[in-house]
């Protein structure tokens, strides 16, 4: 696999060294993805949606839609405490979790707190996701302002740095 995939890899084994029990949900296992890895990750179904004028009912019909089946399966038997999507489009993918009463937390990384953050489409689908409890994890104070000036709550907002302090 490319190293992107590999580097998603990382963040969910490096937590099952602290004693979680990662699932996944991908659109393609890395290819050296360890033995141990259940060999039946979820693979993720492409989700289109089109700008809409009515975004809420869009998102809503997202939410209520049938569960992919390998995704219920996934949900039925790992019961996950939180369900975490990398980048800002994967809420479409949480939406049905989040309307199940799962916790979920998006992180985003760079085009989702910039660039869609232009599209009224997808900020309306932000403001969703946050209005029913969906958390936006993102990397600096700046992003968060972003999120905030565009109508998340900023309770729904966490900032979790990636770099380096030097001091430490």
């Amino acid at each position: 696999g490319s190293g992107t995939e590999r580097a998603w890899l990382d963040y969910p084994l490096t937590l099952e060294e602290s004693g979680w029990q990662p699932a996944f949900a991908c659109e393609a296992m890395a290819t050296e993805a360890p033995s141990h890895i259940d060999p039946r990750p979820v693979v993720l179904r492409r989700i289109e949606v089109k700008p809409t004028h009515d975004v809420a009912a869009q998102m809503q019909a997202i939410a209520e839609g049938p569960l992919d089946p390998a995704m219920e399966y996934a949900i039925d038997t790992h019961r996950p405490a939180v369900v975490h999507g990398h980048f800002g489009p994967r809420m479409l993918h949480l939406a049905p979790l989040l309307q199940r009463g799962l916790p979920c937390v998006v992180s985003l990384y760079g085009y989702d707190a910039s660039r869609l953050l232009r599209d009224v489409t997808w900020l309306a689908r932000y403001r969703w996701f946050a209005q029913r409890g969906g958390v936006f994890a993102v990397l600096s104070r700046h992003m968060r302002d972003r999120l905030i000036a565009a109508g998340v709550p900023e309770s729904q907002t966490r900032i979790i740095h990636l770099g380096v302090d030097p001091e430490q």
